[in-house]
């Protein structure tokens, strides 16, 4: 059990050190509104502590490439839901 509290601590700490990245990714590259960014960051923070706690998943250090991917993802979702399904048409996206 105490092996589960400090792997999630780890995980609030390396969430904590990739935020501003992530904020950045979400609000100028994904230009998701603040509050939405949010909500984002929220779910994707989820995911990781969940996603750390799984067994064999090694150090978390090295889990900062899987945190950065779910977050690109979780912008191109973003984005899906909002348009219902149709294409983003700003290239940029």
């Amino acid at each position: 059990m105490s092996t589960d509290v400090s792997r999630h601590r780890a995980a609030e700490s390396v969430f904590g050190r990739a935020l501003p990245l992530i904020e950045t990714t979400l609000r100028r590259d994904f230009r998701l509104p603040k509050e939405h960014a949010r909500r984002v960051e929220e779910d994707v923070y989820l995911w990781f502590s969940r996603f750390a706690l799984r067994p064999g998943s090694g150090n978390l250090e090295s889990m900062r490439i899987p945190l950065f991917s779910a977050t690109c993802e979780a912008g191109r979702q973003y984005w899906e839901w909002r348009l219902d399904g149709a294409p983003v048409a700003d290239e940029q996206i």
